[in-house]
């Protein structure tokens, strides 16, 4: 039985019933629904573009992945990037299980900073996978 600290189970009856991220009509005319096996990924990918306090009824929702575009990537700036996004989708993604993250900044021709690019590796059902998202500096 699902306590306070533990969600209850998700069935796959329930995950297709996710809309497909980003938001957008299917051919029927109604809001597509998002492939089952990427539902977690759309998931993960809106927890990390959403900043704290943009959800109105959900303030604590987010990352503020932002706040570092500017920061140096220092090992101790990397280590706090890592724990920020393993412990948000502990919380907000709970079928996700976290094995590792990996942050790196992108420069651009003129060799300034141009965006963090997180690589994350995440566990569902027992199955790995990898995604990786970038979060532009020109965003802000």
């Amino acid at each position: 039985m699902p306590n306070a600290n533990q969600p209850p189970p998700v069935t796959d009856a329930q995950i297709t019933l996710s809309l497909a991220f980003p938001f957008q009509l299917g051919a029927s005319g109604f809001p597509a629904m998002a492939d089952p096996k990427k539902v977690v990924f759309y998931h993960i990918a809106a927890l990390l573009l959403t900043g704290k306090n943009e959800r109105v009824m959900s303030p604590g929702f987010g990352v503020n992945i932002h706040s570092y575009v500017f920061d140096n990537l220092t090992p101790i700036t990397q280590a706090r990037i890592s724990a920020v996004v393993t412990s948000a989708i502990e919380l907000w993604v709970p079928e996700a299980k976290v094995l590792k993250v990996l942050s790196t900044m992108e420069k651009n021709e003129e060799g300034m900073q141009s965006a963090i690019v997180l690589d994350i590796v995440y566990r569902v059902a027992n199955q790995t996978a990898q995604m990786q998202v970038p979060i532009p500096v020109g965003s802000l």
